[in-house]
């Protein structure tokens, strides 16, 4: 198998052997000038791309360095998305409002033309109701659910209680955490103003509490748990969430409010952007 890297996955060169990391340069006018060395080996294998989708001036270019691999004969072509922008942040979309996560999805199966059958997209987040659906039937879907590493890094040597911080995160995650105590936050709005927040279920007193959700823009939710889990006498409180977006304005101190939380390197910013922080711990998604 060939691997090819986004250069921002170029940290992942230590866990692939042989992996090459795709030149991604652009001529005066803006215009991608993408290179492909060694393209006469492609021929009959099987190829891995490790791509980064985060910002719309990346798209174009990655598409067409997909669709450059498919001219030289390959015989499978694995693209693995480890964060999928447009279908994480598009929940409930106002009328009016277009949702652009189907033609993201659709553009990417313009590869499928040259390899029928054999496109293999790979998929990283907690649960799997969404993403599969918005891609065409050519394309065969593939979702890594990202729990499996928080099991295995984190929960192996702990037992919490898992604190999902609304009813959307508790219907969506739950079935992941059958063998845990589970405890939903819910809010009731009192007045335009004022919101009270209730447990579900449970009592935190002296307990140790992990806080699980897709992923983190803002944070406001997850620090409000955090804040009425303290409230009810919870021993530690830690934050889970895969994707760590961050909106450019969330200052580190968001942290403050956990005794850990734990990411993972899907958003590879996020290494270098928490390093040295021994409260933070960015897990490996290739581990899966």
């Amino acid at each position: 198998m060939l691997t090819f890297l986004h250069p921002h996955f170029s940290h992942l060169e230590k866990n692939i052997p042989d992996a090459e990391i795709v030149r991604f340069e652009k001529f005066s006018d803006g215009w991608p000038r993408i290179f492909l060395t060694d393209k006469e080996n492609l021929r009959g294998k099987e190829v891995t791309y490790i791509g980064d989708f985060r910002y719309v001036e990346d798209f174009f270019g990655q598409l067409a360095f997909l669709d450059g691999l498919s001219r030289y004969h390959i015989d499978t072509l694995h693209i693995h998305i480890p964060f999928f922008p447009a279908a994480s942040m598009e929940r409930d979309t106002p009328s009016g409002e277009l949702s652009i996560a189907n033609v993201f999805a659709r553009t990417l199966g313009l590869v499928w033309e040259r390899n029928a059958g054999r496109v293999h997209i790979h998929l990283y987040d907690i649960h799997d109701e969404r993403e599969v659906f918005y891609f065409p039937s050519s394309l065969q879907i593939h979702h890594h659910t990202t729990t499996d590493i928080l099991k295995k890094e984190v929960l192996q040597w702990e037992k919490p209680i898992i604190l999902f911080p609304d009813a959307w995160a508790k219907k969506a995650f739950s079935r992941f955490f059958e063998d845990y105590e589970v405890v939903t936050c819910a809010k009731v709005r009192k007045s335009p103003t004022e919101i009270e927040m209730y447990f579900e279920w449970g009592n935190l007193e002296g307990r140790e509490v992990l806080i699980v959700d897709d992923h983190i823009r803002s944070g406001g939710t997850l620090v409000e748990a955090c804040r009425y889990a303290r409230e009810k006498w919870a021993r530690s409180v830690s934050a889970f969430a895969p994707h760590a977006v961050f909106a450019e304005w969330v200052k580190e101190s968001f942290l403050d409010a956990f005794d850990h939380f734990y990411t993972t390197d899907t958003i590879p910013m996020n290494i270098e952007r928490f390093a040295g922080n021994g409260k933070v711990k960015v897990l490996n998604f290739w581990s899966l």
